[in-house]
């Protein structure tokens, strides 16, 4: 039996003309033992990062430090983190993954709502989106993430500023400064 599988993970913007965008989505795959965030505890500094700034470095680490990763990656419309998918954009990747290593068998996500002060989705429960069940099948799965699922991270006050909520405002990227809110030490 062949063992490896070419997973297409495909992410759509189904907001409406002129609707939210969102930063490049952060995605890893693993054994179950990552833990992206906790509802009702302050958010990590990987999430902070993420919500406020759309910055996926600090998360990209820790999934690196912790046991049970198998691979991560950024999907967007480029490479860099300043590009961020409008309403109708659709775009794909394809990772390498082999159904014997067990690192390999849950799908995990986190991305920043913009325009927002902390604003975030990404699934809480790490073994909520299964690629291969117990026997080593494919797990085929599609979701929509509706409104109600948008989270505050609880780290920065929502003023909606122009020089502290990412895409609040005409801010010249040259006058970009990440992490300038106004601190609000609440819970996800």
């Amino acid at each position: 039996m062949d063992n490896q599988f070419k997973l297409k993970i495909t992410v759509e913007n189904l907001a409406p003309r002129n609707g939210t965008l969102f930063s490049p989505l952060w995605f890893g795959i693993h054994d179950g033992r990552f833990d992206t965030f906790d509802l009702n505890s302050p958010a990590s500094i990987a999430i902070e990062r993420l919500a406020e700034d759309g910055n996926a470095e600090d998360l990209m680490e820790d999934f690196n430090d912790t046991e049970g990763g198998f691979a991560q990656g950024l999907i967007g419309t480029t490479p860099d983190p300043f590009l961020d998918l409008f309403p109708g954009d659709i775009v794909s990747t394809i990772v390498s993954i082999d159904n014997s290593i067990p690192g390999s068998k849950y799908f995990s996500y986190a991305s920043m709502i913009l325009p927002s002060n902390d604003a975030f989705f990404g699934n809480e429960n790490a073994i909520e989106h299964q690629i291969f069940d117990d026997a080593g099948n494919f797990v085929p799965t599609s979701f929509i993430i509706s409104g109600t699922e948008i989270l505050d991270a609880g780290t920065e006050v929502n003023d909606e500023d122009r020089f502290n909520a990412v895409g609040v405002g005409p801010v010249p990227l040259i006058d970009f400064q990440p992490n300038t809110g106004i601190d609000e030490k609440g819970v996800i």
